[in-house]
């Protein structure tokens, strides 16, 4: 390796160590949230649309962070076993976009329905 392709190295370790402390930081502040959220569902037998996309941009985020950062910093792979290992983080990114998006737009209805929900109430 070159000086300029070890540093490129390093740099992109350090970053991807950071992203997992982030991560790591965030899952335990919103740990009692989810426990909360949980008990609710678990007494009244039911999980909201909501609950149900955090939960599952929650556990697919950390899935994504675990497999690409597997795929960086393991070094036993041979060109097939890359090959093929390396479109499975990519799809598991493809879905956690696909959850994103879910929650943007279970969160517009959520805000839109009340304004909706006035103005047929509202008459001349």
């Amino acid at each position: 390796m070159t000086a300029v392709s070890n540093t490129s190295y390093e740099v992109a370790a350090y970053l991807r160590v950071a992203s997992l402390a982030i991560a790591g930081y965030d899952y335990l502040q919103t740990l009692p949230f989810e426990l909360r959220m949980w008990r609710e569902a678990w007494k009244g037998r039911h999980l909201t649309l909501s609950s149900t996309l955090f939960l599952f941009i929650r556990y697919t985020s950390i899935l994504v962070l675990t497999l690409s950062n597997f795929s960086f910093f393991y070094s036993g792979f041979d060109r097939e076993r890359c090959r093929r290992f390396y479109v499975i983080p990519s799809l598991f990114k493809v879905v956690q976009s696909m959850v994103s998006q879910a929650i943007l737009v279970n969160n517009a209805n959520l805000s839109i329905s009340p304004i909706e929900h006035l103005s047929s109430h509202s008459g001349p």
